[in-house]
């Protein structure tokens, strides 16, 4: 048996372990294992070659991903997609492993259009996938509460108030979550609740507000426009960016991850796939990869 692996999307905290652990499981069971450089366009580009111990012993534990991403827009077509498994198929591989979020799992089903097995492992800081916890999540909710408790500290210096963009895409899990341990009710999701948080800060005692926005919701700027304008105080924006998304991971992505990568290998060992798996009520399940997607 011959398999591949690929990391897809986002890059996100967890992703090397995972493909440690694949990579050991493989070699454990006597497995080929190989790897995809860049996301899909490294399957429509035939960069698929060995993975080696060399590739991922002592990086195991470092933010992002060794295999590289990338957002494929070649692969929108079928033509792209039926070329990518030609690449594989010609190695003898017919098992890939995907990391990636909803763009990668809707690529996976394609792919299997074409005799392509897969197995797809929820890797997005967004946590925007139909299941309790994506890989990386943790990491990025303890990267945003300790950047943003920085930051305070900072602003309560000058008597500023605070307005920082929080990353999720379209989902607003690390938003929410974040000003319950932030202990902020200033969370802004939509343009209408700039209205009602300028309301609920003119209503307190001069002090340092921290509000939460977050991303593909409200231009970062204009929220601070609108906040000085119908509150008189002045805010500093700040753009978290990338910080999330970087860092080692967390405890427990080191383990989700390495969980995910040795399950993962362990059921294409069995001839089991076209699935995704996910973390689910405190355990790691199977789910379908149609019903995964939010």
């Amino acid at each position: 048996m011959k398999i591949a692996i690929l990391t897809s999307g986002g890059d996100c905290q967890g992703m090397n372990a995972c493909i440690l652990s694949a990579y050991q499981t493989a070699k454990t069971k006597k497995i080929e294992i190989f790897k995809v450089i860049g996301g899909f366009d490294g399957l429509i580009d035939n960069k698929i070659y060995p993975l080696n111990e060399i590739d991922i012993i002592g990086r195991e534990n470092l933010g992002g991903t060794i295999l590289k991403s990338a957002r494929s827009k070649r692969f929108y077509e079928d033509k792209y997609v039926k070329k990518s498994a030609k690449n594989l198929k010609n190695l003898g591989i017919e098992h890939l492993i995907i990391l990636g979020g909803n763009g990668s799992f809707k690529a996976s089903l394609e792919l299997q259009n074409y005799g392509i097995s897969c197995i797809c492992l929820p890797a997005t800081i967004d946590n925007d996938l139909n299941m309790d916890r994506t890989l990386g999540f943790d990491t990025a909710l303890n990267n945003i509460v300790n950047a943003i408790e920085n930051i305070s500290d900072c602003t309560k210096s000058f008597g500023y108030g605070a307005i920082v963009e929080i990353m999720g895409r379209h989902c607003s899990d690390l938003t929410d979550i974040s000003s319950v341990c932030l202990q902020t009710k200033l969370v802004v999701k939509a343009k209408e609740d700039l209205q009602i948080v300028a309301n609920k800060i003119k209503t307190k005692k001069p002090q340092n507000f921290l509000i939460l926005l977050m991303e593909n919701t409200v231009d970062l700027d204009y929220c601070k426009e609108f906040l000085e304008t119908n509150t008189k105080y002045i805010y500093k924006p700040h753009r978290l960016g990338y910080i999330q998304r970087g860092g080692r991971p967390s405890a427990f992505d080191r383990w989700y991850g390495s969980e995910l990568g040795r399950l993962s290998v362990e059921f294409m060992s069995k001839n089991k796939s076209n699935f995704a798996l996910g973390y689910v009520e405190g355990k790691i399940v199977v789910l379908d990869i149609q019903k995964s997607l939010k």
